[in-house]
């Protein structure tokens, strides 16, 4: 966008991993030489054929280019094979759309757009004015196969009126996300859209990963990531994160295969190894850009302090187990306390496990009696169920306790005499 905007993030587009810097160039000229984009579809009107392709589409939508029009990136991602087939239609009744077969513009006579300004050089059929051709779009994208059903452009400012421009997506069907999808084909949807942003940007924009396990790693982790470094040697250790950047190596004294990866949480990223007698056990349990959860020791030496990984879980698998107790603190007077009551009871009726559930009460002077619950609603803790719960209104705060970290014994066998 030309103004910029109060606490934005400001990325170069040459710097989205597939765009490029010839693309950025033409984005950016053709913004410059006729002002800002009024939405997706405006972009995909005026966007140079020899530079902005598919993939390139695909990763600025991704990351978030088109964020300012309002409409999801997930819709937007799931109509380019739609709105580029859309856009060879138009490019075949009016040529000179495509800008590979078009001569240069006058400059004597400067016009209102590039895209317009190349109708007679291009010979076919005269382009229309701009509103005209958004209609058009509009149109051919309605019957495409694929593509959910598009409002056309109100008319009277030549241009886009609403907020999502000529694309009204907000009757559009969600994508199901349990639906089978070829492996060839990329899809962005709500669950990876943080996974793009990494894969593309080298880092979050949107959310955080762990933003998932609020309240739910902050128990699980030992230390914070500043405190762990500065332990002593041979302290063990429990900490949540994102597993990143995996590096396999094979070690020079047996050849047998070790790894080092970072941990990513919200406040920070950590570098940690896992040599081969853990690898071997829990390699398998390593994945790129998934939570997991490590337990090990500090190792210090000349050098500093090296995080050694002793063992590795995915941490949705490791969280039933380990969270010991969810004490909630509730409001007595809050008119939806029943509601909450009520939705904590199903919840619970729908995944009993080992974690013990308390119930607090918030009343004047912060006096909190606490209540605890029968065995039999003993919890399986999930994030997902623990995020919403934790969100209701009803609820003042929550405190969380998990079992204390035992590592495993590794057990060493000696050679006879």
């Amino acid at each position: 966008r030309d103004a910029p905007t109060i606490n934005a993030i400001r990325f170069g587009l040459a710097g989205i991993k597939g765009v490029g810097e010839q693309a950025a160039l033409k984005i950016l000229a053709e913004r410059e030489a006729h002002g800002a984009y009024k939405d997706f579809a405006d972009f995909i009107l005026r966007a140079d054929s020899r530079a902005i392709n598919k993939r390139v589409l695909e990763n600025l939508t991704a990351t978030g280019a088109f964020d300012f029009s309002g409409a999801p990136r997930e819709e937007l991602f799931a109509q380019i094979d739609d709105v580029l087939a859309a856009l060879g239609e138009l490019q075949r009744k009016y040529p000179a759309l495509r800008r590979e077969i078009a001569g240069p513009a006058k400059v004597e006579e400067p016009a209102e757009s590039m895209l317009f300004d190349l109708g007679e050089a291009a010979g076919g059929m005269p382009l229309p004015d701009p509103a005209t051709l958004a209609r058009e779009f509009a149109e051919l994208l309605r019957h495409t196969r694929r593509a959910p059903v598009l409002a056309a452009p109100a008319a009277g400012n030549g241009h886009h009126a609403s907020s999502h421009g000529m694309f009204d997506l907000g009757q559009a069907k969600t994508e199901n996300p349990k639906a089978k999808i070829p492996a060839a084909e990329r899809r962005l949807t709500a669950a990876n859209r943080l996974q793009f942003e990494k894969e593309l940007l080298g880092f979050y924009i949107s959310g955080h990963p762990m933003n998932a396990y609020l309240g739910l790693a902050e128990a699980l982790n030992t230390h914070t990531e500043e405190a762990v470094l500065q332990e002593g040697d041979r302290i063990e250790f429990r900490l949540c994160g994102i597993a990143s950047g995996i590096t396999k190596k094979l070690s020079k004294k047996d050849n047998r295969p070790w790894a080092f990866f970072n941990l990513a949480s919200k406040r920070a990223t950590l570098s940690v190894n896992m040599y081969a007698e853990a690898y071997e056990t829990y390699g398998k349990n390593l994945a790129e850009n998934q939570p997991v959860v490590i337990l090990g020791n500090v190792m210090r030496g000349d050098d500093g302090a090296r995080l050694n990984v002793k063992e590795c879980y995915p941490l949705d698998a490791h969280l039933p187990g380990t969270i010991r107790k969810v004490t909630w603190l509730l409001d007595p007077a809050h008119p939806e306390l029943p509601d909450f009551l009520r939705k904590l009871r199903t919840t619970i009726n729908g995944s009993g496990g080992e974690t013990r559930v308390e119930l607090a009460f918030l009343f004047e002077n912060r006096v909190a009696p606490i209540a605890e619950t029968a065995s039999s609603l003993n919890w399986r803790v999930a994030p997902a169920a623990f995020q919403e719960l934790r969100s209701h209104p009803a609820v003042a705060g929550t405190s969380v306790e998990a079992r204390r970290p035992e590592l495993k014994e590794v057990k060493r066998w000696g050679r006879r005499g």
